[in-house]
């Protein structure tokens, strides 16, 4: 690569690090951001992917997908888990080792307190199935 070459990249890797830095200070999605600077998103990822290669400190990926308005955000899973009352019913009233769980579409069943929760769960999901 001769001199003015890289001269011309140089220029044009300045250019769109200010760009790249625009997008990732303003609240809008990259495709947004992309259609209002007249530029595609292939082109806005692949200069991106280049100025993060020349500028280290632009690594850290913006916190932005095309199509979304607003930065991601990281959610942790919650556990999956089905609501347990226990409301007191006459004639079946648990035992000091078992409970009683209410399904949807009105089954109850007792279940000893050792059940583990993937067993549980495994018997309530055949249940509520039917």
């Amino acid at each position: 690569m001769n001199k003015r070459q890289r001269e011309l990249e140089n220029r044009e890797l300045r250019y769109w690090k200010k760009l790249i830095e625009e997008c990732r200070q303003g609240h809008e999605s990259i495709k947004v951001f992309c259609q209002r600077n007249n530029v595609t998103i292939r082109k806005f990822y692949y200069w991106q992917r280049k100025v993060r290669e020349r500028f280290p400190d632009l690594r850290t990926p913006a916190k932005k997908a095309p199509g979304v308005s607003a930065p991601l955000k990281v959610v942790e899973p919650s556990p999956l888990f089905l609501p347990l009352s226990v409301p007191p019913v006459q004639g079946s009233e648990p035992t000091p080792e078992h409970y009683r769980v209410d399904l949807r579409g009105g089954h109850t069943i007792l279940v000893p307190l050792s059940i583990s929760r993937d067993r549980l769960s495994d018997l309530v999901a055949v249940l509520e199935s039917n």
